[in-house]
């Protein structure tokens, strides 16, 4: 059975054509429960479903429309268990991305399938079973977040939370070609999120398009700037002038160790110290002495090996 074409719109078109009157936010609802019912059996997106959906009352750009959380997230009602049975519990309430999200007017499908401790890329889950990708039947759609890009890739959500710790948002998103956000850290907050690395955590979206990463997160973090191509253009750094009397002081260090090591154009660089060189080549390049002030034993024979060096 075909699904609807407004399944597969992004997010912000479902949110216009509930807020233009062409579907209810309960008929779109229904097409989604309708898809996942399905899909679910050949995909494995879902671990947890929410009996009764509710887009509440909240306004946003994204009124009308869904979402779906990866199942290391908290999601009140709902088991979670990171990908694994043994560490199943159910929350009380929800996580602050996920309440934010439900008070701006999107209902909640459930939790998706995840790639066990958040701690892979191929999305296999011997607890739950495999998710699989939606673009190409049989294939992994990537990880730790494979639930995710699979329902968004699939139509079986308007937008999906993830986490990204080592591209567990970004992967999924290639693999199924959706749109995955890894926000900087801490910008969506990780309250009600289970942790995998405190340090390296990141709170993520996956949409199908940019219009809904930005919508999202002007939903999420309204502290950031609406604008931010708007916002002042730094000057480039300028190269830092050296004191005169600085300069004046390498030119004399460099001058005496070219006369110590007597260096004449026919001298080979084997009979220089190589650490000489280095010193020797460093200073003339911060006098910006050209290169053809410098004898021609360095020019023709040192300067690409001195090149592979740390000067």
């Amino acid at each position: 059975m075909p699904l609807h074409p407004l399944l597969m719109a992004s997010a912000s078109d479902q949110a216009r054509a509930v807020a233009a009157g062409q579907i209810s936010a309960a008929a779109l609802l229904q097409l989604q429960v309708d898809a996942i019912d399905q899909l679910q059996p050949a995909l494995n997106a879902y671990i947890a479903r929410t009996p009764s959906p509710d887009p509440g009352q909240g306004r946003s750009a994204l009124s009308g429309s869904s979402f779906a959380a990866k199942d290391n997230f908290d999601v009140a009602g709902l088991p979670a268990s990171s990908g694994l049975r043994a560490l199943a519990r159910v929350p009380a309430r929800d996580a602050a991305v996920v309440a934010r999200l439900r008070a701006a007017g999107l209902a909640c499908l459930g939790k998706l399938n995840m790639h066990p401790m958040a701690l892979g890329a191929s999305n296999h889950n011997p607890d739950y079973g495999d998710c699989f990708n939606p673009v190409r039947a049989g294939f992994t759609p990537g990880g730790s977040s494979g639930g995710s890009g699979a329902a968004v890739a699939a139509g079986l959500c308007g937008l999906a939370l993830g986490s990204d710790t080592m591209g567990s948002v970004r992967i999924p998103a290639a693999y199924c070609g959706v749109v995955g956000f890894k926000p900087s850290h801490e910008t969506l907050g990780l309250d009600g999120v289970d942790p995998l690395c405190r340090w390296l955590d990141h709170a993520g979206l996956l949409a199908r398009s940019v219009e809904d990463i930005s919508s999202a997160l002007a939903i999420l973090a309204p502290h950031l700037p609406a604008h931010p191509q708007k916002t002042k253009q730094l000057s480039p750094p300028q190269p830092q002038q050296r004191p005169v009397k600085h300069q004046r002081r390498l030119s004399r260090h460099a001058h005496h160790l070219l006369a110590a090591h007597a260096l004449h154009p026919m001298r080979t660089t084997q009979q220089i110290p190589q650490n000489r060189l280095c010193l020797i080549v460093r200073m003339m390049r911060q006098q910006h002495i050209p290169h053809p002030m410098l004898p021609r034993a360095i020019r023709k024979k040192s300067m690409p090996r001195l090149a592979r060096h740390r000067l």
